[in-house]
């Protein structure tokens, strides 16, 4: 699939959602493979069934790397939600085009407090912002703040609850 922003090859197969840069772009992120800010040549959603449990889950997200043969440093997310179902949305204005791409999982949906450690399995929400401008490090947290907010607004308006508290 072609994404609207230059630079980006965006490819769904065999339970792996790809990005591939034609220059590496920053990256922050918490992905289990290569997370916190860095120079990335690509990144990696890669779906694993819902009861995955491995003991070295950055080992497993090398090899998977690896078998795709993605090249330079990627960083590698992982989720129990289908990626070839996923949500795409972009926008450009004044010359600034900004996408999103989601995939989601809300089996394991929990509110802020609740003590859910021993009961909760591989369940996630994986957001890609793509953003087709230079952004400083503060710059790039306050996209994840707003990121973060915009996910929380949207699961809000789905009336999404967990189970956990009902």
């Amino acid at each position: 699939m072609q994404m609207p922003m230059a630079g980006v090859e965006f490819k769904v197969e065999a339970g792996n959602m790809m990005f591939k840069f034609s220059k590496p772009l920053r990256v922050l992120s918490s992905a289990v493979l290569n997370g916190g800010l860095v120079l990335a040549d690509a990144v990696l959603n890669h779906q694993v069934h819902k009861d995955f449990d491995h003991s070295d889950p950055e080992g497993y997200l090398r090899g998977v790397v690896e078998k795709l043969g993605l090249k330079g440093l990627v960083v590698g997310l992982m989720t129990a939600a289908y990626v070839d179902k996923y949500g795409i949305s972009s926008r450009e204005d004044d010359g600034l085009a900004v996408t999103t791409v989601t995939t989601a999982g809300i089996s394991n949906a929990a509110s802020c407090g609740e003590d859910i450690c021993k009961r909760v399995k591989v369940g996630t929400i994986n957001t890609v912002v793509l953003i087709g401008a230079y952004m400083t490090d503060s710059c790039m947290v306050e996209a994840v703040k707003t990121a973060t907010e915009a996910k929380c607004r949207a699961l809000a308006h789905l009336d999404v609850r967990s189970p956990y508290s009902r």
